[in-house]
């Protein structure tokens, strides 16, 4: 079913094999597209390393998650606009 030659394969070693790392991107380069500075541990959180990760977000459940997040983590960081989100992920 699996296409291998021995259960092992199965079973144990693909457990080690190395997880694949997501490229991340630096601050700088969510700067060039206007996310502000202080929104970067926001989402570096939220899981979003990268710009092609940001691209792919949904701009109004972004915004949520961001003052959701804002508020249970207690940034106490003004909250983006909406059309602020939409301009970072467009």
């Amino acid at each position: 079913m699996t296409n291998s030659n021995s259960i092992q394969d199965v079973l144990f070693f693909p457990q080690m094999r190395p997880e694949k790392k997501a490229a991340m991107d630096d601050n700088a380069a969510f700067a060039k597209i206007g996310v502000p500075e202080e929104w970067m541990k926001g989402l570096r959180k939220l899981g979003i390393v990268s710009i092609k990760q940001l691209k792919e977000q949904k701009s109004g459940k972004l915004h949520n998650d961001l003052c959701g997040l804002n508020k249970k983590e207690g940034y106490g960081l003004v909250n983006p606009t909406i059309e602020a989100v939409k301009s970072w992920v467009e």
